[in-house]
């Protein structure tokens, strides 16, 4: 650039300062991406505190809590890659909200929660045709949880859904008391398959097993529901052979064969809709019923 145009771009510079024009000013730099680091979770349970994180989800940096309640008696449908997610009867909902002067959210907030949650010992995986949305699943500590994350610019939604934490044991013990009969979600099988899926499936094992040897006097009959999705024919002996593999694990634990009784009720006794897809999900069920004293 000559001196001549220089001369007149500062000369420009001064007349429009002396008549108390706005000069354009440079936009101001976003603040740096967040750095989260995430703990995995603990052996117990958390207590939820109103206007409190869950210790192994903080908010990013500067971010705060917006919005914490447990939902019950709702199913949310997750379409993942191989295979429709349910998340429910209970879950966990949770909101961070952007505070002022903090960096924007969205698919980069995305991101920093899905290298820390990886780091943690969580895995993860998109969802088809909603790149603002993440889900995870954690299984360790004798624990397995899922969790939905849904970012937006100003505000991060997560659902944890952990289906042990409605069958600890204390709480079916009174169900059974109380209704005589206690109904669990959450504990899966192999597709098509009698055999237990363990990762998912053991921590609800072990309030079960915990149930029965907290009470030796405790007789129960292991039922297991199914929706319309498999043939009649097929879904009577599915069923029964999936209760008869719960009450073989029961049995390798210690409980003695006369307490326990297998039953598979295939889709003859539903609960819900089966024309929907939460209703077939409220149908898929396992139910412990009390048996007379013997």
């Amino acid at each position: 650039m000559s001196p001549r145009p220089r001369f007149r771009v500062v000369l420009g510079l001064v007349f429009a300062s002396l008549l108390g024009l706005a000069l354009p000013c440079p936009a101001a730099p976003l603040p740096p991406a967040p750095v989260l680091s995430l703990t995995a979770p603990s052996e117990q349970l958390e207590e939820l505190q109103p206007g409190q994180p869950l210790p192994y989800l903080p908010p990013p940096p500067g971010w705060q809590v917006g919005h914490l309640q447990t939902q019950v008696d709702v199913f949310e449908i997750v379409p993942l890659p191989n295979r429709l997610l349910t998340l429910g009867p209970n879950r966990i909902l949770l909101d961070y909200r952007k505070a002022p002067g903090t960096r924007p959210g969205g698919n980069g907030l995305l991101a920093t929660y899905q290298r820390a949650l990886r780091s943690a010992g969580w895995s993860t995986e998109p969802v088809p045709g909603a790149p603002q949305v993440l889900v995870a699943k954690y299984t360790g500590h004798g624990r397995h949880l899922w969790l939905k994350l849904h970012a937006e610019p100003a505000a991060l939604h997560m659902a944890v859904y952990e289906p042990a934490a409605a069958a600890q044991a204390p709480a079916l013990a009174q169900a059974l008391a109380q209704q005589g009969r206690a109904v669990i979600y959450g504990l899966t099988f192999e597709l098509n398959k009698a055999q237990i899926r363990p990762d998912e499936s053991q921590s609800i094992l072990r309030q079960i097993l915990r149930l029965l040897q907290d009470a030796p006097e405790l007789n129960i009959e292991i039922q297991v529901h199914s929706d319309d999705s498999v043939a009649k024919h097929y879904a009577i002996e599915l069923t029964q052979a999936r209760a008869r593999t719960l009450v073989d694990w029961l049995v390798t634990q210690g409980i003695a064969p006369a307490r326990l009784v297998a039953r598979g009720y295939r889709n003859n006794q539903p609960l819900a809709d089966n024309r929907t897809a939460e209703g077939r999900a409220r149908n898929r069920r396992i139910e412990l019923v009390r048996l007379p004293a013997r």
